[in-house]
């Protein structure tokens, strides 16, 4: 199985076609690529994830992309990282809020602003 690479410091306006096509200049197979967009606008948000089709591959490419100019952008690529806990508010966490909400009377109200979820009592 290949290595998920993050690629970072990306011009707005590439496609995930653009980036497919850097890493295969350099001579890399790629599996897949996803480039990352914003939620509410569908604007790309400035960075990718691409998955190698090997560890070597994925080695090399770092070796070789990160630090390049690509569309006028100084690219970064690195291993990219489990994502870690931080802010995600799960399903069970919701309903046990509610119900202490809703024992001490008050009410919970859930909002969106941009792409972040908030709670409040009221």
């Amino acid at each position: 199985m290949g290595k998920r690479l993050y690629v970072g410091n990306l011009s707005f306006s590439i496609t995930e076609a653009d980036l497919r096509e850097a890493f295969k200049a350099e001579g890399h197979d790629v599996s897949e690529v996803k480039l990352v967009t914003d939620r509410e606008t569908g604007r790309p948000r400035g960075f990718a994830f691409v998955e190698m089709a090997t560890d070597e591959g994925a080695a090399h490419a770092i070796g070789s992309l990160n630090g390049r100019d690509l569309q006028g952008r100084t690219i970064t690529v690195s291993e990219a990282r489990e994502r870690t806990g931080g802010g995600v508010v799960v399903a069970a966490d919701v309903a046990v809020a509610a119900a202490a909400a809703a024992g001490a009377g008050k009410r919970l109200a859930a909002f969106r602003l941009r792409s972040y979820s908030a709670l409040s009592v009221e």
